[in-house]
């Protein structure tokens, strides 16, 4: 007796009746899916395509000063992104944001390193407001330059993984693809996270005694926070930052000056305020603390972490006439000064000489030894209590499987 036909094996039987209809209709199902993957695929790749080409356009408008019209042509300007030597006052970013119908808007500071072999042109970007420079990144759509790195065209040092920027080397964390313009041959840095050094010549120092003095302040630890991406140097910070150099030069009067001047201010200025841009009274005297806990005595001095008078610290060894002694080669022997400028040979680094801030937890040397033996008394307390904890677990587990 034939068994009842079912609805559900009746698909099944004709496939195995025809096996070669069946194996054609699966290849034209595979290849009809794989011909609509495929199409969604290229969709796809050339929408991200022309999504990166639109991103890579840049900026709708470009804003020069009237100066650089008479420097380059509006062409070059355009097309090869060439840098001009003007600037522009930046109050001019926020005037533009307000405008209706700009969505964003981004700035790029141009710099450039002229004691390099070849002359390199560096161009600072902020990278929370940049939309010209990330697109170009290669292989990276959302990429964030980390602290202390830079980005590099494709033409910048070449095969390289450090480039060398006024004496110093940065490791290249990224580089743009071929833009076949001024921006393959430089290099891209977060000026808000790059250190700066400024250098100040005084004309009458060389008829001083200190003209064989440099004095180096390093400001790295000096600022007010903006934001999570900007600081800045508030008025009062610039002028403490300043007075070091006057007390350097022996005017301990400005330096009483200006303690009066905070003083005065500290003793009109209201104890709390709701606005941030109000100074207070502990405003104030945060100022006076921090200088004269730096400067107690009114003169110069200097300060681990701050300033350093570091002298040039060369001289020459002298025979019985007071002439220089030479060596094989003729050159005059000179005598090194430990700690002096020479004796690093010859590096401008202000935190070279400056040194570095070492906290103080403010305890003797007999608190810090009683502290150190409670500690390890501790370690070793807990020790006991985790072989304990291990011979029971163990114990435990014997019981239970053995």
């Amino acid at each position: 007796m034939k068994s009842a036909l079912k609805l559900n094996s009746i698909p099944m039987k004709n496939m195995r009746t025809h096996p070669v209809r069946t194996m054609i209709l699966i290849l034209l199902v595979i290849a009809q899916a794989a011909c609509v993957m495929g199409g969604l695929m290229l969709t796809r790749s050339m929408r991200r395509e022309m999504t990166l080409a639109e991103a890579r356009l840049g900026a709708d408008i470009l804003v020069y000063p009237s100066a650089a019209m008479s420097k380059i042509s509006s062409k070059t300007l355009l097309m090869q992104g060439s840098p001009v030597e003007v600037w522009k006052d930046r109050s001019i970013l926020s005037r533009m944001d307000d405008c209706d119908g700009i969505a964003a808007v981004s700035y790029q500071l141009y710099i450039r390193d002229s004691t390099a072999e070849t002359p390199l042109w560096i161009a600072g970007y902020d990278p929370e407001t940049d939309f010209v420079i990330a697109p170009w990144i290669e292989g990276q759509t959302d990429y964030k330059l980390p602290d202390g790195s830079v980005l590099a065209g494709c033409r910048a040092a070449q095969g390289e993984n450090v480039i060398s920027l006024f004496g110093k080397s940065w490791p290249i964390a990224a580089r743009l693809a071929e833009t076949d313009s001024e921006l393959d041959k430089m290099v891209f840095v977060n000026p808000h996270t790059m250190p700066a050094t400024l250098w100040f010549f005084d004309k009458h120092k060389p008829q001083t005694d200190k003209k064989d003095e440099i004095l180096f302040i390093d400001a790295r630890n000096v600022f007010t926070q903006v934001d999570r991406a900007h600081r800045k140097f508030s008025d009062e910070q610039i002028r403490n930052l300043g007075i070091i150099t006057r007390l350097y030069n022996g005017d301990t009067e400005a330096f009483t000056s200006l303690i009066a001047e905070y003083q005065f201010n500290r003793d009109q200025a209201p104890e709390e305020a709701e606005d941030k841009e109000t100074k207070t009274r502990a405003y104030w005297q945060s100022q006076i603390d921090w200088l004269t806990e730096r400067f107690p005595a009114g003169v110069y001095r200097d300060v681990i972490g701050l300033c350093k008078a570091a002298k040039l610290g060369v001289s020459y060894e002298l025979d019985e006439n007071g002439d220089p002694k030479l060596d094989k080669a003729g050159e005059p022997i000179p005598i090194i000064e430990e700690d002096s400028i020479a004796d690093q040979d010859y590096s401008l680094n202000a935190g070279r000489y400056v040194g570095v801030v070492i906290e103080d937890d403010g305890m003797t040397e007999a608190e810090f030894r009683e502290t150190m033996l409670g500690l390890n008394a501790e370690f070793e307390a807990l020790n006991g209590e985790a072989k304990k904890l291990e011979q029971e677990i163990s114990g435990s587990i014997r019981r239970l499987f053995l």
